[in-house]
């Protein structure tokens, strides 16, 4: 192999924009040289370039320009092994179906490129960044744009797959790139990795791959689609910039062991800002969804949710799932997360000051078992699960503050306030096992409660003083509060029956007061005259 670097000046090349450099370039490559300079200029390329079965090898540039004229493929490594490309700008002319190519290699660095205007009128796929069953790669600081497929309808800034072997792509870092306009709205997304488990010859495993702090703008239908295990998306942005494209999602996690933490994603019209989903209805788990901002500013013809996890009446299942400490912006929203099917999700710390939660669907085979919200601020929380737990919530200003449907068995529901709605709580029919229990309730209009089913317990709440629960002996109420001072209470909140013990008992005194007529705080009398 030659020492130093090889410029492709010395091969022949103009870098003018008007000679054909093709020949020069790929003479260049084909040198054995381990660094190929690229000097300043423009670069007219009109056959593929190609490197195959090299170790060791840097392309690089000085802000240098490849432009290719009606070139399907424009720079493809097949079979290479630490190969590193930097500085350098691809144009596609809108004539070309891939840009960048790396096909079966390994350890491979693509830094500072600019890939653009990339369009083919044929029925494959439109590419900037392609890597097949390729392995250790990092992506940085990279500016992908204009990538277009108006026959085909498949677009992709940044697509990783698997090879003919079913290698899929591994240990991947994309970091600080940009990734902007991937169009149509069919089928547009700026990162896509691809793992079809169950296909004949593909490998079952995780990509391990990691997407941090990169910007996504206007990429049509989503702006990470994630199918391969083991995705981590990070402190990326997400946004519109022409308002115009009514997108599926920001992020699609199709994968287990998979993440988005930390992004920021403002969209005009989207489906489901972050979708958790299988098209194939295999099952997912050990998802984490933490301290994103979402925010929808305009009304679609379609619902729109915020998180979702798998559509009403949906068969596919999700375990263990921690959605935490997430910020909702707006009122543009169906539901702010939704979760239809599996078992162990955690939903806390998350804040919606319009909108509500749907966990679990009504009377289904598929329920949601043990799950855990708590320290929230929603309009409303939908509850249909067995096994579960809500606790410390603070619910203002809808129709239903808690609406407990069938299946609902074994809940408790405690330390919760609920204010500012039509009926505060609701417990519909076919429930069983509900405890309620420390919750206030405040300023609700028509009813605080409203509770039907069977074998419930409802005791200690404040507030409560609006209660509808029919007298069948399937629903044991005991509401009331229990305090202990040395005078009846002269502000807050009473209900009849609260009881407060005297703490400076004596001769002629009583043992305490009791709460005859409900309010603020209420009316008192006496009890337990004390004998002298």
């Amino acid at each position: 192999m030659a020492n130093g670097a090889g410029n492709v000046m010395d091969f022949g090349a103009k870098g003018d924009g008007k000679a054909d450099d093709t020949n020069a370039l790929q003479a260049a490559l084909n040198s054995g040289y381990s660094e190929i300079y690229i000097p300043k200029g423009i670069y007219k390329i009109t056959q593929p370039l190609k490197v195959n079965n090299r170790n060791g090898m840097t392309v690089y540039g000085a802000n240098s320009t490849l432009s290719f004229s009606n070139v399907a493929t424009g720079l493809e490594f097949n079979k290479c092994s630490h190969i590193e490309v930097r500085d350098l700008e691809f144009n596609g002319n809108y004539s070309s179906n891939y840009l960048v190519r790396f096909n079966t290699c390994s350890n491979i660095h693509v830094l500072n490129l600019i890939i653009r205007d990339c369009r083919r009128s044929g029925t494959d796929p439109v590419i900037g960044l392609r890597f097949v069953g390729t392995t250790f790669i990092t992506v940085e600081f990279c500016h992908i744009y204009n990538i277009d497929s108006p026959v085909s309808k498949v677009a992709r800034g940044i697509y990783f797959a698997y090879d003919d072997a079913g290698k899929i792509c591994r240990y991947i870092e994309v970091r600080k790139c940009i990734i902007q306009n991937i169009t149509p709205v069919d089928d547009g997304d700026g990162i896509q990795l691809l793992q079809e488990d169950g296909l004949a010859g593909v490998t079952d495993g995780s990509s391990d791959a990691l997407i941090f702090d990169c910007t996504f703008i206007d990429c049509a239908k989503r702006g990470v689609k994630a199918q391969a295990k083991g995705v981590k998306v990070v402190d990326c942005q997400f946004f519109d910039q022409n308002f115009k494209y009514k997108h599926s999602s920001a992020i699609a996690l199709f994968c287990s062991n998979s993440s988005a933490i930390g992004n920021r994603i403002k969209y005009n019209y989207c489906t489901s800002v972050i979708a958790v989903n299988n098209s194939n209805d295999k099952p997912q788990s050990n998802i984490i969804i933490e301290a994103n901002i979402i925010e929808i500013s305009a009304i679609n013809t379609q619902n729109q949710y915020g998180i979702l996890f798998g559509y009403a009446n949906s068969t596919w299942r999700c375990d263990n799932v921690i959605i935490k400490d997430n910020i909702f912006i707006g009122d543009k929203y169906y539901t702010v997360i939704q979760y239809t099917y599996g078992n162990n999700i955690q939903v806390t710390g998350n804040i919606s000051e319009q909108k509500g939660i749907t966990i679990g669907q009504v009377n289904t085979v598929y329920p949601v078992i043990n799950a855990k919200i708590s320290n929230n601020t929603f309009s409303t929380i939908t509850l249909a699960a067995r096994d579960s737990h809500v606790s410390f919530n603070t619910i203002r200003g809808d129709t239903y503050g808690i609406d407990m449907l069938a299946p609902c068995n074994n809940v408790k529901v405690n330390n919760n306030l609920i204010a500012n709605q039509t009926v505060g709580m609701i417990v519909r029919d076919k429930t069983v096992n509900i405890q309620i229990c420390e919750n206030t309730f405040s300023q609700n209009i028509n009813l605080d409660a409203q509770i039907s089913g069977r074998e419930h317990q409802i005791f200690s709440n404040i507030g409560l003083s609006k209660l509808s629960a029919p007298q069948n002996g399937q629903i044991a109420i005991q509401n009331n509060k229990t305090t202990q001072s040395a005078s009846p209470p002269t502000t807050g909140s009473w209900d009849i029956g609260d009881i407060t013990y005297n703490s400076l008992p004596k001769p002629g005194g009583y043992v305490g007061w009791i709460c005859t007529s409900a309010g603020e705080p209420g009316i008192w009398k006496p009890f337990g005259p004390i004998s002298q």
